[in-house]
């Protein structure tokens, strides 16, 4: 080898001595070290630093970030080690808030998890709740005592973010207090049904308790009527939470009553509200002028004394979902202008309905943009109980038909007339309706293909899945004969229907609907039959006819 070559290889090559001795992360300082072991995922790997030199053995005590978890979850089998991996836990966190108690050092994140990933029978994707104490076995060695210990370290000592996930134990009953603290940032609380104890707001504003949370999600608790209506003047005070903006409510049992009142120097603060799973709310009052989404899921608007009262002229993003699977409505969401709903065109009162929703609509005069799912069932008409949309510009219909004997143009014709500034309509025609029943109210009224339509702003209208049944061609009738700006209109035939008509011989494809002053182009054709365009056209284009349309019309007729 050539001696040049050795000598630079030679010169490259450091023992191990020397690599010791060129320790450049170490020179670093503590504030610095103490930022780069803030990345670190969980406790135990900051502890595990000790390993990398001196300079390194005592300061993951004073490391920033503590996060402490169990997870994933182990797999059934391992009973006995998922509940040693647990109760070691508990005394590790134990252990090392009574060291920084005493060091006195602040902790900026306090992640605290007791909770596995996801259900060791799920593989990740569902099945048994991840809090569910079933199969947490050391859920057992959770105590009161511990829960109290931790809450209170955080309450001394957290500066930022702090977190606590505890598992469900039905045979444990437990009783937390919640934390009242000046620097808390934001608060995840996961208690597991404790029984919990709130302050004052007139106690917690002497104390300035919680003067800088901005982020609350408070879970699985139980209060009593004195808690929770502490627990609502907590958040609805100025004094108390001056700069909460994010605030979440979820599986509270004993909380009847829902008050929150923002007053003039709160209005602009809280942006988002989450009540998620009350069963217990009989009574909704919500003050919030500034707040920008509302989220309300599992709880039961109709079994309220008195309907819910809420103010939020600024709301954008609204989602709703009833209690109970077969009520009107199911999920609505207003994101940004943009709202998508369920709608049933008939149910039974009481039963199936659109009362919940339609109040809920009520409250979203700001969307102008709608996504309706209309849903035609058997039962009398309920859309009476939907409200009018005076500004909404574009509408966008799908229409799901769970009976062979309906028919939807009727349906869709009301709920169109809610509408009277629309500039473009959507329509797909999911599943084909035939002659309704005798009986059936879906035809209802009879004369709903003479109505008056307010269609003065309507210029463009797209037709999807449609076929040339008595309703669907007259709805389309209805349409153009209403819409007197119209610009465009175009009709895509169901797939299946284009396909049987090709196989009956000498069947032709047509369109028999009038042309209200304009003209049908074919503008689409299918690949199955290219020797007749017309025969295979699956797609029509309505314009207006223009002077020069009409001239020539008037020349090829001639030359005819």
């Amino acid at each position: 080898m050539d001696s040049r070559k050795m000598r630079r290889r030679k010169k490259m090559t450091t023992s191990p001595a020397a690599a010791a001795a060129v320790d450049l992360i170490s020179e670093l300082s503590d504030d610095v070290l103490l930022h780069i072991l803030s990345f670190l995922p969980a406790a135990s790997d900051v502890v595990r630093t000790t390993v990398l030199s001196r300079r390194w053995r005592h300061l993951w005590s004073a490391a920033p970030c503590l996060r402490f978890a169990v997870e994933p979850a182990p797999p059934p089998s391992t009973s006995s080690r998922r509940a040693d991996t647990g109760s070691r836990l508990v005394a590790a966190v134990d252990s090392v808030l009574a060291r920084r108690a005493i060091d006195g050092a602040d902790v900026e994140t306090l992640k605290i998890s007791f909770v596995f990933s996801s259900s060791p029978n799920d593989g990740g994707g569902g099945g048994r709740s991840a809090f569910d104490g079933d199969w947490h076995d050391h859920a057992d060695d959770i105590e009161s005592e511990h829960v109290a210990a931790w809450l209170r370290f955080a309450e001394r000592h957290v500066t930022g973010d702090f977190r606590l996930d505890v598992p469900t134990l039905p045979r444990q009953r437990r009783q937390a207090e919640l934390p009242s603290s000046a620097t808390f940032k934001s608060m995840r609380l996961w208690l597991a049904y404790a029984e919990l104890t709130v302050p004052t707001a007139a106690a917690a504003a002497a104390d300035r308790a919680f003067a800088a949370l901005t982020d609350v999600r408070l879970s699985t608790v139980k209060v009593d009527d004195v808690n929770g209506r502490r627990l609502c003047d907590l958040f609805s005070s100025p004094a108390c939470c001056p700069r909460l903006r994010r605030l979440t409510l979820e599986d509270i049992v004993g909380l009847t009553e829902l008050r929150l009142r923002l007053d003039a120097a709160r209005a602009a603060t809280l942006e988002t509200l989450k009540l998620l799973g009350l069963p217990d709310v009989k009574a909704v009052e919500v003050d919030a002028p500034g707040l920008r989404e509302l989220a309300v899921t599992g709880v039961s608007l109709d079994e309220m004394a008195a309907p819910p009262m809420i103010s939020a002229p600024r709301l954008r993003r609204l989602t709703f979902e009833s209690d109970e699977t077969c009520r009107g409505g199911g999920l609505m969401v207003l994101d940004g202008a943009r709202m998508e709903i369920d709608i049933l065109s008939h149910g039974f009162s009481g039963v199936a309905d659109n009362r919940d929703l339609a109040w809920f609509l009520q409250h979203c005069a700001a969307a102008d943009r709608l996504d309706v799912r209309l849903l035609v069932p058997l039962g009398e008409d309920l859309m009476n109980d939907i409200p009018e949309f005076p500004n909404i510009t574009e509408l966008r219909i799908t229409a799901q038909v769970s009976i062979p004997t309906h028919t939807i143009g009727a349906s869709i014709a009301k709920f169109v007339a809610k509408c009277s500034r629309i500039e473009y309509l959507s329509i797909d025609i999911n599943k084909q309706g035939g002659d309704s029943h005798p009986g059936c109210k879906c035809e209802e009224p009879k004369d709903w293909k003479d109505m008056n339509l307010s269609l003065d702003h309507l210029r463009s209208i797209d037709i999807h899945h449609f076929r040339p049944s008595q309703d669907q061609m007259q709805l389309v009738s209805l349409l153009l004969a209403n819409a007197s700006s119209l610009q465009r209109m175009t009709i895509a035939l169901h797939k299946r229907y284009v396909e049987a008509m090709e196989r009956e011989d000498g069947k032709e494809v047509y369109l028999h609907i009038p042309c209200y002053g304009g003209h049908w182009t074919p503008c689409a054709w299918g690949s199955s039959s290219r020797q007749s365009k017309f025969r295979s056209a699956t797609k029509y284009e309505w314009a207006p006819c223009n002077v020069n349309h009409e001239k020539g019309m008037k020349v090829l007729q001639s030359l005819i």
